[in-house]
């Protein structure tokens, strides 16, 4: 440091002061010693060269003391002069690899980027720009591209968004379809569906400096979208395709079926033998056995198509289980099974369910249960079982031939049974338990299991318990049996039937009342005779030629209120079997909704309701009849 300090040229300044200042002390001191003593003395001499050197000595230390300072200062700035040049060349190569980045970020993206200066030129643009236009930024400015001037963005109804974006606000344009040759006018690019963001950039007052514009090209989405679209119009077309074809074979089979069972119905009234009686009691369970073939195929055609509906509603869950106990414990006394009744009660005495439905499921697991059991019981029970959620379980064991654990799983298949052997022995399609499955599942539920070969099963039905209040227009035992009402006057009934083995049937079973039957062949027949003439009941069939039965019933009340009549009961009596024809026959006009085949008895008894209700003066519209009846406003009946 002493060699770095003597080249300074103070210092060297110091050296020569220092020469000059011990030459003026030893002439002061021998200018003093002639003055006092007429001589120079030897003492004053060294008395005057000590004190030169002292006074230099002390000159020399502060000076020294004070340029070390400097010095160690003049260090400390050098080292941070060059920390800073250090920072800054760190931060000029950070914002150099951020550039870089966001460069490559920029013309990577897979996202058309569009950067505006803030009057709405383009000063740059991405690849991704480029591959989805099918234009260069040189395109652009060579015909002095502006966005604020696309008579295309004007014509799409995006200037309002543009606006926003360059007044400083982030936005967001919706999709639209957009050609890259409106304002550029050259025969590049292609149409596109595309979706813009708009994102301002602002200077530190606020300002819009420039402006991102990126542009999300959802061609793909939108011809995905379409071709789903289409997808499902195509499903929707087969769907209705399969309801039509459901609607068409309900008809086509019921019809027959009508007839066949009716007019068994009719023989078994006339004087017969023994052995003649036996013939049409066979043909009889045989036909019944192919309705109810019938009704399941439908049904497990109906699931499959989605046409399936659960038609919640508050049940007598004990009613329900009584009277699938005494129709069956004929056919259990008949085989010398004990058909045993159970009913917890902690169940509730109304609940909400379908019943019919669930009519549909026991009646398929006692029905299996008693088929398969030769000797012993077979039981259905309910409990409510407290958990977390209160479940109901209805539950049907038996003591018959049980089924494999291996076989457990495909019992629930369609048209599977748990063998070929099984099929042939007992008979049976494999629909039952598929379908009472399939209902459960609708229903909310579950159906279990637990079996032992050559000990019996136990079928459980598990449902979420809903208890509710009895209706407030339920009453015990509202509708006697047919043989204990009190004959009716004769009534005036039309029947609208295209078909002449139904016609002839029908009139079978009214032949021995007192009713005066008058039959027309279509809906515009059955017009013209309510204008014509006066009848208290209709029978309507629904799928005629020339006017359908739907049309035939909006037309009669059209008329009715054109000549402000009260209305006249129109009941259809139809072979389509189908979820939503009985809400369609409602919405129509008809007051009930009756499926074929129909018994002979149960025509006769809707006829005494309808009967009794215009000796009483009640009316017969759709709403109160629904409200004011014990049948349903839509009943299928077997």
């Amino acid at each position: 440091m002493i060699k770095r300090m003597c080249r300074f040229p103070p210092i060297q300044t110091f050296w020569h002061l220092q020469m000059v200042a011990q030459g003026v002390v030893l002439g002061l001191v021998a200018g003093m010693s002639l003055l006092f003593h007429g001589e120079v003395r030897g003492d004053f001499i060294i008395t005057g060269i000590v004190t030169a050197f002292v006074t230099v000595a002390l000159v020399k230390w502060v000076v020294l003391r004070q340029m070390t300072e400097a010095l160690a200062h003049e260090e400390q700035v050098r080292h941070r002069l060059e920390n800073e040049i250090e920072r800054r060349r760190q931060v000029e190569l950070a914002l150099r690899a951020s550039e870089e980045r966001f460069r490559a970020i920029f013309q990577q993206s897979p996202m058309s980027c569009q950067v505006l200066r803030a009057n709405g030129e383009t000063i740059q643009v991405n690849r991704s720009f480029c591959r989805l236009w099918g234009l260069e930024l040189e395109d652009l400015q060579r015909v002095g591209y502006n966005i604020l001037n696309d008579p295309e963005a004007r014509a799409k109804g995006i200037m309002p968004y543009l606006e926003r974006a360059f007044a400083g606000h982030v936005v967001e344009i919706p999709a639209a379809y957009y050609d890259p040759q409106v304002g550029v006018g050259e025969e590049i690019g292609q149409a596109r569906w595309v979706r813009a963001f708009v994102y301002p950039i602002l200077d530190d007052r606020g300002a819009v400096l420039e402006v991102i514009l990126l542009h999300d090209d959802i061609t793909g989405q939108k011809m995905l979208e379409e071709s789903l679209r289409q997808a499902m119009d195509q499903a929707e077309a087969a769907n209705q395709a399969k309801s039509d074809f459901l609607a068409a074979m309900s008809h086509e089979i019921r019809t027959p079926m009508n007839v066949v069972i009716g007019m068994g119905d009719v023989l078994m009234e006339t004087a017969l033998d023994e052995v003649q009686r036996g013939y049409v009691a066979r043909m009889q369970t045989a036909g019944n056995n192919l309705l109810e073939l019938i009704n399941q195929i439908l049904d497990f055609s109906k699931i499959e198509a989605g046409l399936m509906y659960i038609v919640d509603g508050p049940m007598q869950l004990a009613v329900v289980l009584k009277e699938v106990h005494d129709l069956l414990r004929v056919v259990t006394l008949g085989k010398g099974l004990e058909l045993k009744f159970h009913m917890d009660e902690r169940v509730p005495a109304w609940i909400m369910g379908d019943s019919l439905r669930l009519k549909q499921v026991l009646f398929n697991l006692l029905g299996n249960a008693i088929k398969f059991t030769k000797q012993g019981f077979v039981q259905v029970a309910a409990e409510v079982v407290e958990g977390e959620t209160a479940m109901l379980h209805l539950t049907v064991q038996d003591t018959g031939i049980g089924i494999d654990q291996k076989k457990l799983d495909a019992i629930f298949e369609a048209f599977t049974q748990e063998d070929a052997t099984i099929t042939r022995r007992f008979g049976g399609t494999g629909l039952g338990l598929s379908l009472s499955r399939s209902l459960v599942g609708l229903m909310g539920g579950t159906i279990q299991v637990t079996t032992a070969v050559g000990v019996g099963s136990t079928f459980r039905v598990i449902l979420p318990v809903r208890e509710t209040a009895a209706p407030a227009a339920f009453v015990e035992n509202k509708m006697p049996a047919l043989q204990e009402q009190a004959p009716i006057h004769s009534l005036r009934i039309l029947l609208v039937e295209d078909s002449e083995d139904n016609q002839i049937l029908i009139r079978t079973f009214l032949k021995t009342t007192p009713h005066r039957l008058t039959v027309v062949n279509h809906g515009g027949e059955a017009v013209t005779s309510v204008q014509a003439e006066k009848f208290d009941l209709v029978f309507m069939d629904i799928q005629m030629p020339v006017m359908d039965g739907y049309s035939a019933t909006r037309a009669i009340r059209r008329w009715e209120q054109e000549m402000a009549l009260p209305p006249l009961a129109i009941i259809a009596l139809s072979a389509h079997a189908l979820e939503g024809e009985a809400e369609r026959s409602l919405a129509a006009g008809c007051n009930l909704y009756l499926t074929k085949p129909i018994k002979k008895q149960r025509l006769l008894e809707v006829i005494q309701l309808f009967g009794e209700r215009l000796a009483m003066n009640k009316p017969t519209s759709p709403q109160s009849s629904a409200n004011s009846t014990e049948l349903p406003p839509a009943v299928s009946s077997d």
